[in-house]
């Protein structure tokens, strides 16, 4: 079986080559064939030669320098789909793999008959909490928060309700189903809106039978969660694209879930945009997923 491996890079050079690294290694033990598929948003730091050197035969995309996490893996993802390949491993430049990795995605691809979406669940470099994997979500409430959380190791033949998408493995009855990320998410919330509609495709969200790598979060200090940003950086950090949804984005995401409380989350993300210190003070930290992938 072909599968593309699909990632997206913007000057992340020493983080892009350890994921490069880890994954050659991983793919020693391969028994399918891959091909790389990196999509390079506008890096100045060197990524594309780092990409190319690491894995022979590596095709990096030159992106637009405003793809972003959507948009760049959508840009990959539709460079892999022209060449013909219907088997895809998304993969985040953050990640460093086991060296058993791979193996162990193809045990749980077979495992699942190819008919589901197989997620790696990746953990902190302490070794102990895992940071992203399978996700288990509530709500939304009657005021349109939505609660969510990473499953545990325990939790693995429950049902998930989405995923992290740091590293999946989305095969090709699913790529039919569902194609590609949603083009309407420019940098978050399209993992967690590809795992619902897959979900509500009576696709099923797999996970690997133990970690296959390390994926620190992203550092509290200069986030939306740091109460030391004065007004202005809280502001320009909740527009950044890398902050937090746009209302109409968080909202598109809500409306798959429920329609009818789509208005409310409207106006409360309207509100956050308009009064950003007082979202602060009053939001809750289950509310509104962000953070989800590092960029300059």
């Amino acid at each position: 079986m072909k599968v593309a491996i699909l990632l997206t890079c913007h000057n992340r050079r020493d983080l892009t080559r350890r994921l490069m690294d880890s994954l050659a290694i991983s793919l020693r033990e391969a028994a399918w064939e891959y091909q790389i598929f990196a999509n390079d948003d506008g890096s100045t730091d060197g990524t594309n030669e780092i990409i190319k050197a690491a894995i022979e035969g590596s095709i990096v995309i030159n992106g637009s320098g405003d793809d972003y996490w959507n948009g760049g893996m959508n840009r990959a993802w539709k460079t892999a789909k022209g060449q013909g390949f219907e088997n895809f491993l998304w993969l985040n430049d953050d990640v460093v793999l086991f060296p058993d990795a791979i193996p162990l995605l193809e045990e749980e691809v077979e495992a699942t008959g190819h008919s589901e979406l197989v997620v790696g669940a990746v953990r902190d470099s302490s070794g102990i909490d895992r940071t992203y994997g399978r996700v288990a979500m509530q709500g939304p409430n009657i005021i349109g928060n939505i609660s969510y959380r990473v499953m545990s190791e325990m939790e693995r033949n429950l049902p998930a309700n989405t995923m992290h998408g740091n590293c999946v493995f989305v095969p090709k009855v699913a790529f039919d189903e569902l194609g590609m990320l949603d083009p309407y998410f420019k940098h978050q919330m399209g993992d967690f809106d590809y795992g619902v509609r897959a979900c509500q495709k009576g696709i099923g969200i797999s996970e690997c039978a133990s970690i296959v790598g390390i994926c620190d979060e992203h550092p509290f200090s200069g986030s939306l969660y740091d109460a030391s940003l004065q007004s202005g950086q809280l502001t320009r950090q909740m527009k950044h694209p890398t902050g937090m949804p746009s209302p109409l984005e968080w909202t598109r995401f809500v409306s798959r879930i429920s329609v009818w409380k789509a208005p409310i989350v409207f106006l409360r993300a309207g509100i956050r945009v308009m009064f950003p210190r007082i979202w602060a003070l009053f939001r809750q930290s289950d509310d509104e997923p962000s953070q989800r992938f590092g960029r300059d």
